[in-house]
């Protein structure tokens, strides 16, 4: 650590007693060194959401240069032209670990990070921001600083949903108490992004397989000429009508000893038949009728998300699976809209056995030796049963 110290020491000093002049060296005809990033915001808001704010803010202009106390790594990158012979030692590390290369300049950039900037604010609410840019050049230096100005928030007024007759609407509209975005709320684009999911998440529990949270959009009033807005939320299925169709189970195929190398239909497998379930293993891994109380649910009842991540937590919970994977397949008798899961569950290690060995020393210069043997079984009567021992 010594010898580190001693050949890191002089490159250090040197890199920092140089300045500014060793960090521009190694630039070509055309290049300018971006040097610093500064912001200058202009907010009505106070405290702690300036503060926030302004932290937002001040991690998306792009490219960020090291700050000051850092600039000396530039240097010492310049200083280490020559590449090193290995790829470890020293040098190696010194240059890959430590220096740093210059950050250059790019007008195309500082108007994208103006850019982003300007719909950070937009999905924060600040619809009257305005965000601009100054450089400033010594040298083959330059310094950016980007303006902001926020204006006021907006709040919302109110939110409402479709006003057509779709059972689904009408059904979510119900749920409104419970949804991410309320009157006199500050407007925020995450909200809304939340308030997309949760009605998915809710369509798929009432049955609507198919809905997903793109299915959801939002248009926004800001017309209102107080730091307003209505919320208004839509449903757009497009031209297929089995979006808005509710499913219903029909047959589940329990593998439940699947091998990830051979294909399920493949295996000559043993079957037993709960009703619309079935029940598939080439050799009994568990037995059928624990996996049946574990499923709980009755024949054609209809589909729910949360039901499913249930079902399939209380396989995990049986402690003998190393994968899980379930496969869908929906389709359609009438008007009726089913569908069917197939259940892959792969065994993880059934026999866990572990072997400490201790020694220690005692006064009097005794050696003292020690052992511990430990096994265990996660499915010792094919019930999911851990013995341990």
């Amino acid at each position: 650590m010594n010898e580190l110290l001693r050949r890191l020491l002089p490159l250090l000093a040197t890199a920092v007693l140089a300045g500014g002049c060793s960090m521009t060296r190694q630039l070509k005809d055309g290049e300018l060194l971006h040097y610093e990033t500064q912001l200058e915001l202009n907010t009505p808001l106070e405290g702690k959401a300036a503060r926030r704010l302004e932290s937002e803010l001040s991690v998306i202009p792009r490219p960020e240069p090291l700050p000051k106390r850092q600039k000396w790594r530039v240097s010492l990158y310049n200083r280490l032209t020559r590449k090193p012979q290995k790829e470890k030692g020293f040098r190696h590390w010194l240059q890959t670990k430590v220096a740093r290369p210059p950050v250059l300049y790019q007008a195309d950039r500082i108007e994208r990070s103006r850019l982003a900037l300007l719909k950070r604010l937009y999905d924060e609410g600040f619809f009257h921001a305005e965000v601009a840019y100054d450089t400033l050049s010594r040298g083959r230096k330059v310094w950016v600083r980007y303006e902001i100005g926020t204006g006021q928030p907006y709040r919302l007024r109110k939110i409402e949903g479709p006003e057509d007759s779709l059972p689904l609407a009408q059904r979510l509209e119900v749920s409104q108490e419970n949804s991410f975005l309320q009157p006199g709320q500050a407007y925020s684009q995450s909200d809304l992004a939340a308030e997309r999911q949760r009605l998915a998440d809710l369509a798929n529990d009432l049955g609507y397989f198919k809905v997903r949270k793109n299915h959801f959009y939002f248009f926004v009033d800001t017309a209102l000429g107080s730091n307003e807005a209505d919320l208004y939320w839509r449903l757009n299925v497009g031209d297929d009508s089995t979006i808005l169709q509710t499913y219903y189970h029909r047959n589940d195929w329990i593998y439940a000893d699947h091998r990830l190398d051979r294909p399920a239909d493949a295996e000559s497998l043993d079957t037993v038949a709960f009703g619309p379930r079935y029940f598939l293993q080439s050799r009994q891994i568990v037995r059928p009728g624990l996996l049946n109380r574990v499923f709980r649910e009755e024949a054609q009842l209809r589909y729910s998300r949360q039901r499913q991540e249930a079902l399939l937590s209380r396989l995990q919970d049986l402690g003998i699976y190393r994968f899980i994977n379930l496969q869908v397949q929906t389709g359609q008798d009438g008007e009726d809209a089913w569908l069917d899961r197939r259940f892959l569950l792969t065994p993880g290690f059934m026999q866990d056995v572990l072997a400490e060995f201790q020694s220690h020393t005692r006064s009097g210069s005794y050696l003292g030796l020690g052992a511990s043997l430990t096994y265990a079984h996660k499915n010792a009567f094919r019930g999911a049963e851990r013995f341990d021992l």
